[in-house]
This record gives structure tokens, sequence and C-alpha cells, in this order.
């Protein structure tokens, strides 16, 4: 899932997803 999160994450396609 793509969760905007401001804690553990990454840039993937220019998506912010969260580290889970």
């Amino acid at each position: 899932m793509h969760q905007y999160t401001p804690t553990s994450t990454q840039y993937t396609g220019g998506v912010i997803e969260a580290d889970w």
C-alpha cells in the first residue's frame, strides 16, 4: 500500500510509501 507518512519512508517511483 502507498501510505503517506513522515516517518520511515521510501521514495518509490516518486511516491512516498511507508517502510512497513
